[in-house]
């Protein structure tokens, strides 16, 4: 009969449509099936002959079977029907034969899971230390969850390695299901070894760098008990330095007898220099664009010199003429401190806007120290020569400053110009300074801005629904709003504060109406994310700000704007478009604003 089947099959509709129908009594069961199922994933992209229909359907009983027990439903049951017929019926085969070219075939999995299953004893099959059983955290009477049993597995195992047991094993947990009662017996195979300690340190790849700043920057030490968390934290720390595409660890495969394992670091330098072009836009501040000059590793120890000019403020509506950015930055590791490092710092900048014209050069040291992994604090000092033209009249000035910042960063996101979609960054500035011209004044400028991510993506890939919030407070104390630099006044408007206003519009103006710059900021913002398939994304966001010429924030009035945009992701970053108009502006405000960069707005 069956070989009479297969051969009628030839003369069969080829390929054969189907539709898939799920009823599991549950909802999210049944998604859950309906993802696991080749009928379902398959049924569009892989088309199939009546024959191959039925081995794809007797397939995925099996297939469904897994996803069920991993779920602690061993005795569930699972049925499917080709229209109508089961998959045991003899002339299946026959009867698919008959169906009209064309006709789809009705294929429904019906699915009773029965009983969830619990733990009843849990068992560990090799050598295990007193501190590591404590890590399973499957009890008896828990649900036969497969995912808890091998998170289980994994906590025992990473406890092991950190206790030293660098080629410690533990094995897939093995499920003994009762045919009586719905219990599990699960059993853990495990085997812990002998601790390991470190033995020598190895080197592998390195041209240019020196080997004396990488091995300031391995926190192990040979004769130290094995710990992947310190590994990966010098590995984390060598990538730091900027000179290496990837680094690498190794150990050997097995114990030698010795219970000491040398650790091998192989790294992959990165291309010394690097030519950077940037630009971009926006219809208040105009076009800008530049290039920057890398020198990644100039004397060997991971020094980055970095060269950048920049023609700014070409076109912009808040500017009155093309100006310069020029800088030269030098950043040093410290060789004796991996979490520390020094900047030298050289810059001359000239920008014609509306609320001033400046030219200015600017000399500054700074030592940025890393205090955990989460915070990092900076001190530096800071002079700047500045000449100023506002309101027709012009003043010279020669600023010292000693700037003070804390930041905090827990978004994982490195480089600023990628998309964070959860965590916090906050920063504190506190900025004493003194102007060394007459009249002499202290002054000290402070500052608070956070940004936090909640990511509400639901089911896929992580990020692709995020909500975004930012909010910024700035004051100065110890100088009037006269008495203060104009530039360095606080000013509303633009993509960094209240997009939809014009660059520095918001807050206190001269008679004219050019901006006259304020003592006190405040500004908040939120902007909702989604991601469009794989490389294009949407935003919609409110901005709202105030500057005033008080000693305390939030006394004045609120400008609001609100807009969308577009995103288009690459591997360094979005492409933000963003459109924005103002919600309550004064007479004679532009009707919108336009901004386009590299780089999310915050």
């Amino acid at each position: 009969m069956c070989a009479l089947a297969v051969a009628g099959l030839g003369q069969a509709a080829d390929p054969q449509p189907y539709s898939v129908e799920f009823s599991a009594g549950e909802r999210a069961l049944e998604q859950t099936l309906r993802a696991s199922s080749d009928l379902e994933s398959l049924r569009r992209s892989s088309e199939v002959s009546p024959f191959a229909l039925v081995l794809r359907a007797r397939q995925d009983v099996e297939r469904l079977r897994q996803v069920l027990d991993s779920g602690g439903y061993y005795g569930a049951r699972i049925d499917i029907t080709l229209d109508g017929y089961p998959l045991d019926e003899p002339e299946l085969a026959t009867m698919l034969e008959a169906v009209p070219a064309g006709q789809e075939v009705r294929v429904k999995v019906a699915v009773e899971r029965g009983p969830l299953y619990h733990v009843r004893e849990v068992r560990l099959d090799g050598t295990l230390p007193k501190s590591a059983r404590t890590e399973l955290g499957v009890e008896p009477g828990a649900p036969a969850v497969a995912a808890d049993a091998l998170a289980a597995r994994d906590r025992v195992l990473a406890t092991l390695q950190r206790q030293g047991y660098a080629f410690a094993s533990a094995g897939t947990p093995i499920a003994y299901v009762d045919e009586r009662e719905p219990l599990v017996d699960l059993e853990f195979p495990v085997a812990s070894g002998e601790p390991i300690s470190i033995g020598a340190l190895r080197l592998r790849g390195l041209g240019r760098t020196h080997e004396t700043i990488v091995r300031s920057r391995i926190r192990l030490q040979p004769g130290a008990l094995y710990d992947p968390r310190v590994l990966e934290r010098s590995r984390r720390d060598l990538l730091a330095l900027g000179v290496f595409s990837g680094v690498s660890v190794r150990l050997p495969q097995a114990d030698d007898g010795s219970h000491q394992a040398p650790v091998t670091f192989e790294f992959n330098e990165r291309k010394r220099h690097a030519l950077k072009l940037t630009a971009d836009y926006s219809t208040d501040l105009g076009t800008d664009a530049g290039v920057t000059w890398t020198d990644r590793n100039v004397w060997g120890n991971a020094e980055q010199l970095e060269l950048g000019a920049n023609a700014v403020n070409l076109g912009g509506k808040a500017t009155r003429a093309l100006g310069y950015d020029v800088h030269a930055n030098l950043v040093r590791p410290d060789p004796r401190r991996s979490e520390r490092t020094q900047s030298y710092t050289v810059a001359a900048i000239k920008q014609s806007l509306q609320a001033y014209d400046v030219q200015s050069v600017t000399l500054g040291a700074q030592l940025e120290q890393r205090y955990s992994e989460w915070w990092t604090g900076t001190a530096g000092l800071q002079l700047r020569r500045s000449h100023i033209t506002q309101q027709g009249q012009e003043y010279r000035y020669l600023l010292a400053s000693v700037p003070l910042t804390a930041r905090y960063d827990n978004t994982r996101q490195g480089n600023p110009l990628l998309d964070p979609v959860r965590g916090m960054r906050a920063a504190i500035l506190l900025s004493p300074a003194e102007s060394l011209d007459q009249p002499r004044q202290a002054l000290l400028i402070a500052q608070i801005s956070v940004a936090a991510f909640f990511d509400f993506t639901r089911g896929g890939d992580p990020g692709r629904t995020v909500l975004a919030a930012r909010g910024i407070v700035g004051t100065v104390y110890g100088a009037s709003q006269f008495r203060l630099p104009p530039d360095q006044r606080f000013y509303g408007g633009g993509s960094a504060t209240v997009r939809g206003y014009r660059y520095q519009s918001v807050g206190p103006q001269f008679p004219d109406g050019t901006p006259a710059g304020g003592t006190t900021l405040a500004a908040a913002g939120v902007e909702l994310r989604q991601r469009i398939g794989q490389r294009f994304g949407a935003a919609l966001f409110v901005d709202t700000g105030q500057v005033t010429a008080s000693k305390l924030p939030f006394n004045g009035t609120w400008s609001v704007g609100a807009g969308a945009g577009l995103r288009y992701y690459t591997p360094i970053g979005p492409v933000r478009v963003d459109l924005a108009v103002p919600v309550n502006p004064p007479p004679h405000a532009d009707r919108f604003q336009l901004y386009i960069g590299l780089g999310q707005a915050f």
